[in-house]
């Protein structure tokens, strides 16, 4: 009842490493290094798009406080104006 893991164990006994044709294995490699390009150029979009976000939300937080900032300004010489001393 036990022979068939014995026979399949044994099966394996002899076999040769197979070795690919120099021409498959260049194609092989080249394809490798293809895929990790095109991994590095993700890459650098991502980094870039990353950039260009952050550089636009800093720009808009900017934006809105000076606006803030102009706001007060052009209220408080509003106040000025009505209150004129001379």
């Amino acid at each position: 009842m036990e022979d068939w893991k014995d026979k399949m164990m044994n099966s394996l006994e002899g076999m040769k490493r197979v070795e690919p044709q120099e021409a498959v294995f260049q194609k092989i490699r080249r394809k490798i290094r293809m895929e990790s390009l095109n991994k590095r150029q993700w890459l650098a979009v991502a980094a870039t798009v990353t950039l260009v976000l952050s550089a636009n939300l800093y720009f808009i937080i900017t934006y809105r406080s000076s606006l803030s900032d102009v706001e007060k300004q052009d209220a408080y010489s509003t106040i000025v104006s009505d209150y004129n001393i001379y």
